[in-house]
């Protein structure tokens, strides 16, 4: 019994010296990680040890130091190893928690007595916002496992009960971010169980992004084939967020998909009748008769948007597709039946350049004045380049094109 108890003895003491010694090796310079790492590891893994929270506060002090390594790196604008920033991040969030279990032993009194977490606390409110900070690099990066696990325990860190609200690590904009961010990685990942439960937190999520979990939803679904929730999430999602074009345009493009062109036009103008100064409705509504070739109606709403925001360049934009279009398609409608026309083949020819100068009109506008970050503005270069080419203007057809290639 007696050696027993020795071994036992000289056992605690053993892997509490490596817990001591691993400590104490991140005051050396260079600090030497993978000995600091062996030794803490070994501490963990020993029953003598690994109940201790100091033990796991130890482990997670390690990757503070190398998290602070890598953040002096970016303050002195020198390369960072992003590998060694992500290992340093994750060590210190699962072992502080790890340690934070541990921690708040009760007293004589029964109250909890906590040794590490004011430490971790401090550490946390340091260096939480590099958790989003790299989160998002890995995300840009399309590295969506690393930037998942950055990004969620960012979150983690925010709802920690060991944070009051006077704390300040909860920041509604950003925890948003990072849950929509966190949300589509788990989509890319492929982990269909947490993306749901991610997306159903987005959605339940008041801000800016709530309205992106729709967009994600109606995405899944539509991989599944399961149109119903398809249709009805987008319907959901568009009756909160009545200004969110795209969703409302996915949902009159499935309508037109399976030929329930009336019932998509019925829809927008429910949507219209609703939200009567949304001029995006109306474009939309426009964009879909553009689409069935019903120009002259197309025009009339146009027409109406232009005189309620002059400065709206998209409405330009579709002003002049929809003159596009049509002469697109008396162009083609001559080019089929040259050999029955005769002499009409001449005038509906120079109809369709007619429209196709009155479709520049509009292009060259928004040209002038709408921002390049536009989404159109690509698709309104390579139009003109189309009608330019069609036109015979060489001149204003190299202009385009060379401003085309350097998009």
């Amino acid at each position: 019994m007696f050696s027993v108890a020795l071994l036992a003895a000289s056992s605690v003491c053993a892997q509490k010296k490596n817990v001591s010694q691993a400590s104490s090796l991140l005051y050396e310079t260079p600090v030497n990680y993978s000995k600091a790492i062996a030794l803490i590891d070994q501490a963990k893994a020993d029953s003598t040890t690994s109940g201790l929270a100091h033990t796991w506060y130890v482990a997670g002090r390690i990757g503070y130091s190398m998290v602070n390594a890598e953040v002096q790196k970016t303050m002195l604008q020198q390369p960072y190893s992003v590998d060694d920033f992500y290992k340093g991040l994750s060590m210190m969030h699962d072992n502080y928690m790890q340690a934070d279990a541990r921690d708040g032993q009760p007293d004589k009194k029964g109250n909890p007595k906590y040794t590490e977490r004011k430490n971790i606390r401090n550490d946390f409110k340091e260096y939480q916002i590099w958790y989003l900070y790299l989160g998002v690099d890995l995300y840009n990066s399309h590295d969506y496992e690393r930037a998942s696990v950055l990004l969620e325990d960012y979150m983690s860190i925010a709802d920690n009960q060991m944070f009051t609200a006077k704390d300040g690590v909860k920041v509604d904009s950003l925890y948003a971010q990072a849950l929509y961010m966190a949300a589509v990685s788990a989509v890319n990942n492929g982990q269909e169980e947490k993306s749901a439960k991610l997306i159903e937190q987005l959605k339940n999520t008041p801000s800016d992004y709530q309205q992106f979990a729709y967009e994600l939803l109606a995405t899944e679904y539509e991989k599944k084939n399961d149109m119903d929730n398809y249709v009805a999430v987008l319907r959901e999602g568009v009756s909160k967020f009545p200004s969110n074009t795209y969703m409302s345009g996915l949902l009159i493009n499935y309508y037109l998909s399976i030929n329930k062109y009336d019932e998509g036009v019925a829809y927008l103008d429910q949507m219209i009748a609703q939200n009567p100064g949304n001029i995006e409705y109306l474009r939309v509504k426009a964009s879909v008769l553009i689409q069935v070739k019903k120009y002259d109606d197309a025009r009339v709403i146009l027409d109406e948007c232009i005189r309620k925001d002059p400065s709206d360049m998209d409405s330009y934009y579709y002003m002049g597709l929809s003159w596009a279009k049509q002469g697109e398609s008396r162009f083609q409608y001559a080019d089929d039946n040259w050999k029955t026309l005769g002499k009409e083949y001449d005038s509906i020819v120079e109809e369709s350049k007619s429209n196709y100068r009155k479709a520049l009109e509009y292009f060259e506008t928004a040209h002038q004045k709408m921002s390049h970050s536009n989404g159109l503005y690509k698709e309104m270069l390579q139009n003109m380049q189309f009608l330019y080419s069609n036109l015979g203007n060489r001149d204003k057809f190299a202009e385009i094109r060379s401003e085309l290639e350097g998009l």
